[in-house]
């Protein structure tokens, strides 16, 4: 079964947690009545207990895939402590609750994480989304935190925190996902010769507006994963590249290029050089070739 097809249908999955919800409210600025607490994560939510339970498998069974795909063995630390995940069913609970804990700039954000190694925490609200989008959005955003802090923990650059972290996405109800769109957006990059450059693109900041740079993003992470010859590389890839890249502790989210500038001090050159290093000493083939053969695989796929 290849990874497209082994898709993220989490919540819906009969699944035993070991652990109870449980009242909670004990922290300051914490709004949500219920609780449950797994291996890995603190999940504290104010939507009815049943489907907050399903939000807690979902964190647990997303973590289970990911060490999946990143090749992270069961006995590794990923972060310390547990994630902690709020989950509330209204943005007012939200703003409530991101007020006191994080500040106002955090109450008026549409959901937020802090993938910090000690307790990171993943903050998200219902309001405007049915549960499927919601576990998507959570999905989405545990990518982000599993990419950083497992291994060692540095910089990784856009194209695979946003490609990886829409692939898990998409795959959790495909049919109600952006995939369709996303297929037709990268097909139509590639069919009309307007794709970037993976020189330009791998090194590159691109901001969540930008939706044919997610797009192309998504669609490499799609051919890395969907190819026999390439996916069970995937893990070594990205593991590779944190060991060498240069020390860069905490998540930084790039929207512009001069963040990029900040983040990478001037060595945009030198970063390219050493993903397609890395990438050629995994994979066994350029990224002049790679860059060729996804190509192909997007216009017969997509």
């Amino acid at each position: 079964m290849t990874l497209r097809t082994q898709c993220l249908s989490l919540v819906a999955l009969a699944t035993t947690l070991a652990a109870t919800a449980v009242a909670s409210g004990t922290q300051k600025g914490v709004h949500c009545p219920y609780r449950v607490v797994t291996k890995h994560f603190d999940v504290e939510f104010s939507v009815p207990p049943r489907i907050g339970r399903g939000y807690a498998s979902l964190c647990e069974k997303a973590y289970s895939k990911f060490s999946k795909v990143f090749e992270v063995p069961s006995t590794a630390v990923v972060w310390n402590g547990k994630c902690k995940v709020m989950l509330f069913a209204s943005r007012q609970e939200f703003a409530r609750f991101a007020s006191v804990a994080h500040g106002a700039g955090a109450a008026l954000s549409g959901g937020y994480t802090q993938p910090r190694k000690d307790n990171p925490i993943i903050v998200l609200f219902l309001h405007g989304r049915d549960h499927v989008k919601l576990q998507q959005v959570l999905i989405h955003e545990m990518t982000h935190v599993f990419l950083q802090l497992f291994g060692k923990e540095v910089h990784i650059h856009t194209w695979l925190h946003e490609g990886f972290a829409q692939l898990f996405e998409f795959q959790h109800h495909p049919e109600r996902s952006r995939l369709r769109m996303s297929r037709a957006m990268a097909k139509a990059l590639v069919r009309g010769g307007k794709t970037r450059p993976l020189k330009q693109f791998w090194v590159q900041a691109f901001p969540p507006t930008d939706h044919y740079g997610y797009a192309q993003a998504w669609s490499l992470t799609d051919f890395m994963t969907g190819s026999k010859e390439l996916r069970r590389k995937t893990g070594k890839f990205v593991l590779e590249l944190k060991k060498q890249a240069p020390e860069q502790k905490g998540f930084v989210h790039i929207k512009t290029p001069a963040d990029l500038k900040r983040v990478l001090e001037g060595e945009v050159e030198k970063a390219f050089a050493r993903q397609a290093r890395v990438f050629k000493a995994i994979y066994g083939i350029s990224v002049e070739e790679f860059e060729a053969r996804w190509k192909r695989y997007v216009l017969a796929t997509y």
